[in-house]
């Protein structure tokens, strides 16, 4: 992993079972991708995966070398990681994009002007979330939606958002 640019896509909500598997929750909530992996990072320990499952808002996932609660038990609240390659070698749909594809991408607002550029994701279980930093520093975490989305822009690296009034605010 230390040479490797890595992703962060989630993390271990909490044990599932007797026999060491793990409930995942991913930031983004379409993990249609997931048979195409054989191993997740859990921090900086590679971890292949043998079986997965969708599972409430996330997975069930049985990990090789887990093979007990206790061990399921002492991922939790783990972060998930996968190369960031990855993210850009797999076929998607036409209109189908990957978070990380828009990361760096500077969120330019309709009435603010602009806030920052896009520093990670997260997610509030309802939809995911831009975190956005802006030049003095200050974090916000934006609801990536198509309500607030007005263009994304690729070749100028930038997204154009109608944010409703108040929201940065919210995060101030």
């Amino acid at each position: 992993m230390a040479n490797q640019e890595m992703r962060l896509i989630g993390k271990i909500k909490d044990a599932h079972g007797l026999r060491g598997d793990v409930f995942i929750i991913f930031f983004s909530k379409d993990y249609s991708w997931i048979d195409l992996i054989d191993e997740v990072y859990i921090e900086e320990t590679p971890y292949e995966v043998i079986k997965a499952a969708e599972h409430k808002d996330g997975l069930k996932v049985q990990l090789k070398g887990v093979t007990d609660r206790n061990q399921s038990e002492a991922l939790i609240g783990k972060q998930i990681y996968l190369p960031a390659d990855f993210f850009f070698t797999q076929d998607k749909e036409e209109d189908g994009m990957f978070l990380s594809e828009i990361e760096k991408f500077k969120v330019i607002d309709k009435t603010a002007g602009e806030v920052g550029i896009i520093t990670g994701f997260s997610s509030n279980t309802a939809q995911d979330l831009l975190v956005v930093t802006s030049t003095t520093g200050q974090v916000f975490e934006i609801p990536f939606v198509d309500a607030f989305v007005v263009e994304i822009d690729h070749e100028n690296k930038t997204i154009q958002m109608d944010l409703p009034e108040g929201l940065l605010d919210l995060n101030a």
